[in-house]
């Protein structure tokens, strides 16, 4: 029992310490748009990300708040995996990655919210994270809460559901909220 009590005494402050120092910002490019659609990285050919560490990672910091760049963001609720959203994020992976190119804009011209409708999700609301990085899910969550934009993102209540993907060593976060 002294155990868990003590466990749980260290657990609050350490997430407050993670959330406090990961909040700063970085050279990611991030994306938002009342009206437009978001993505997250994938893999080229398909390869899989850890979609229930990437989920408890975003939700403890929504459920925590956090600093973004000098502006203190609150908790807000959680959000859920989506799998068109993850389909969305891996197309724009995937044409990054093959054409070697990085930017929120599609080699076809497309921006996020083309590319999220394409997969027949229909939005009110989206967001873009983008990451080129050849490390795992939590450095790529720690990049996305280092930079402001991406970790507005992040803590955007009005987003309600997420996808990521990655392909080759580009990542894509999109985020949004159904019509």
């Amino acid at each position: 029992m002294k155990t868990n009590t003590f466990r749980n005494q260290l657990f609050i402050p350490g997430l407050f310490i993670f959330c406090f120092f990961s909040c700063q910002t970085t050279k990611v490019i991030p994306t938002s748009s009342p009206r437009s659609a978001s993505s997250v990285a994938s893999s080229s050919s398909a390869s899989s990300v850890n979609k229930i560490l990437l989920t408890q990672l975003i939700n403890d910091v929504r459920q925590t708040g956090c600093k973004c760049g000098t502006t203190y963001m609150p908790p807000v609720p959680i959000i859920m995996w989506n799998n068109q959203l993850e389909t969305a994020a891996q197309n724009h992976a995937t044409d990054m990655n093959q054409k070697k190119y990085f930017n929120h804009t599609g080699s076809d011209g497309s921006n996020p919210g083309d590319r999220i409708k394409r997969v027949g999700y229909t939005w009110s609301t989206f967001g873009e994270n983008i990451d080129l990085s050849y490390a795992g899910e939590k450095a790529v969550i720690k990049d996305w809460l280092q930079s402001e934009g991406h970790c507005k993102n992040i803590m955007k209540a009005a987003f309600k559901e997420m996808g990521i993907a990655k392909s080759g060593d580009y990542w894509v976060q999109v985020l949004a909220t159904k019509r």
